[in-house]
This record gives structure tokens, sequence and C-alpha cells, in this order.
């Protein structure tokens, strides 16, 4: 009946995760009732209850270590990336202790509840702190988007997205890393919306300009060239002199057809039809005139154009380690040669 009624009492205490008396338990069987540890039910209760303890005693050395791991005090500013680690070690410290069995938990609940006491105080510090950083890039921001003018100068509006895509930057990053740690003003996060808003759209428009300056220097047809032109043209940078030339562009409403005419001066509907019709396209005038002699002459009697031209490779050292390439017009006579 003794033997019975201690291994009840070891898997009572077990069940209920009694860490201290299940210790207390074992602790009088070595010591005083080591007779009972012969009987089987004793021996099987004993031996669950000593596992039972080496898990409690290891999960109670964990949570030791994850709270050893906690500051021992907090900075005096707040740093996104310590408020982040310092948070994630309260979270694991905090399922540490949850996994303790109840006596042990209460034992060690009032340290982790201090820190936590304490973090509150920071975070509402640090609250404080950073909305007062925060609203003061905001204004900023809000400052620089109304300064911008479509009309102005693309060099200054340039200068001007530049200088807000900076405040964007810190904006987006103080969101990004204190939201789910601090608690800014709504009505902060509501006017960060409506700037970032408005430097997507600047930044929008500028980059017209640039990709269809792009798509001009890459252009091979005529449609590609009018499509970077009318993504320029599209821009609501007017002040840009490439939006405005692309403008210009497209009112002329260009085609192949109008390029080659305007190109040949055949704006005449008759004149276009005889070109077309009447004469293969190699234009031959009927009569050299003097100027256009004068200018034929000229280019015949240039030598860089109408000259035999050789092209030489000279060795300059007996090494032939060092070596020029030369293009003359005609050979090299013994003048060459001194």
């Amino acid at each position: 009946m003794k033997a019975r009624d201690f291994a009840t009492q070891l898997q009572t205490a077990v069940s209920q995760r009694e860490t201290h008396r299940v210790e207390a338990l074992l602790s009088r069987l070595n010591a005083e009732d080591y007779r009972l540890a012969s009987v089987a039910s004793v021996s099987a209760a004993a031996a669950a209850a000593g596992t039972f303890v080496t898990k409690e005693r290891a999960q109670l050395t964990n949570f030791q270590a994850t709270f050893d791991k906690l500051p021992k005090q907090l900075p005096p500013e707040p740093e996104a990336a310590q408020v982040a680690l310092v948070a994630g070690q309260l979270s694991v410290s905090q399922n540490a202790l949850d996994a303790l069995a109840p006596d042990l938990k209460a034992e060690n609940q009032p340290r982790l509840q201090a820190f936590q006491k304490q973090w509150q105080t920071f975070l509402s510090t640090s609250s404080t702190l950073v909305n007062t950083r925060f609203e003061k890039w905001v204004s900023s921001a809000e400052n620089e988007c109304d300064q911008i003018d479509y009309r102005s100068p693309i060099e200054k509006s340039t200068a001007q997205v530049v200088a807000l895509s900076n405040l964007v930057r810190e904006i987006t990053s103080c969101e990004s890393e204190f939201t789910n740690y601090l608690s800014l003003r709504a009505g902060l996060l509501q006017r960060s919306s409506v700037v970032c808003a408005k430097f997507v759209a600047f930044d929008s428009e500028l980059k017209k300009l640039d990709a269809g300056m792009a798509a001009i220097r890459k252009a091979h047809t005529l449609q590609e060239f009018s499509d970077g032109a009318a993504l320029m043209a599209s821009s609501e940078f007017s002040g840009s002199p490439a939006a405005a030339a692309a403008g210009a562009f497209q009112t002329l409403n260009p085609n192949e057809e109008t390029i080659l005419r305007n190109l040949l001066d055949a704006t005449n509907a008759g004149t276009w039809a005889y070109i077309e019709k009447e004469h293969l396209p190699e234009f031959i005038p009927s009569a050299v005139m003097p100027a256009e002699r004068a200018l034929i002459e000229q280019l015949h009697n240039d030598p860089a154009i109408s000259a035999n031209h050789q092209r030489s490779k000279l060795w300059l050292d007996a090494d032939g380690t060092t070596s020029a390439e030369w293009i003359t017009v005609g050979g090299f006579d013994s003048r060459a040669y001194k």
C-alpha cells in the first residue's frame, strides 16, 4: 500500500508538471524510502519522473540562455536593427518561459516581466523620437513636392526629383523598419502615402524622357523613332527641350512618304506622282552649275578623297616590339626615312 501510494504521488506530480514536488519525492525515495525503489510500480514511476525532471531542467536552462541574451541596458535612441534584434530575442525568451512547468515559470516570470516593462517604456519613448524624425522627413518631402513644376527647366526639375527621392527613401525605410515595433502616427502615415504617390508620378514622368531618348537612339525604323518621340512628348515635363522637340515632331504627323517628300522638296502632289511613276528614283541634274563644277573639281583634286591610299605598318625599333600604322597618299620616298 505504501509503494502504491508513493507511485501514485509521483505520477500525479508528473501529470501536473510540478517539478519541485517531483524532485522532492525522488530525493525522499533515495534518502528515506529506498526500499520502495525495488517495487516495480515505484521503479517505473521513478524512471518516468526522472525523465520529466531532466526535460524540465533542460527547458529551464534554455530559458536562462535566451534571457541572458537580452541587453542589460537599452540604448538612449532607437536603431532599427537593434530594435528588431531585441524584439526577436524577447519573443524567443517568452516562448522559452511559456514552455516551462508552471512552478518553474512562476519563479522566473518576474524577471522577464521586469524587462518587458522596461522594454515597453523604451518603445514608448522611441515612438516619440521616431515620429519627430518621421514628421521632419515628411514635411521636407511635402515642401519639395510643392516646388516641383512641370514647366520648369528640366535641370532644375531633375535635381528636385533626386532630392525628393532621397527623402522618400528615408520615409519608406523608417516605415518598413519601425512599423512592427513602434507606434507611428496615423496622420503621418497618410501624409507619407500621399508624398510617395506624388514622387512616383514625378519620377515616372521624368523617366519617360530618358526612355524615349534611349528608344530614339536605338531606333532602326521610322515607327521605332516615332514611338520614342511619342513617349517623350507624353511627359508632363514640358520644360524639357527633348519633350518640346518631340511634340513638334509629332505635329508633322510623320510617315515615310511625308519625310521623303520633304527631303526631296516634292510637296506638290503632282510632282510626287511624277517622281513615283515617270522616273526611277535616281536624280541626275540636267545641267551642272559653275559653283557645283568648282566643288566637284575641288573634291577631285583633294588627295584625301581622290588619291590612292596606302596602309603601311612601321616597326619603330630593331627588336620589333614597337610599331605604328600609317595611311598615306602614295608611296614612301627617300625623304620619309630621314
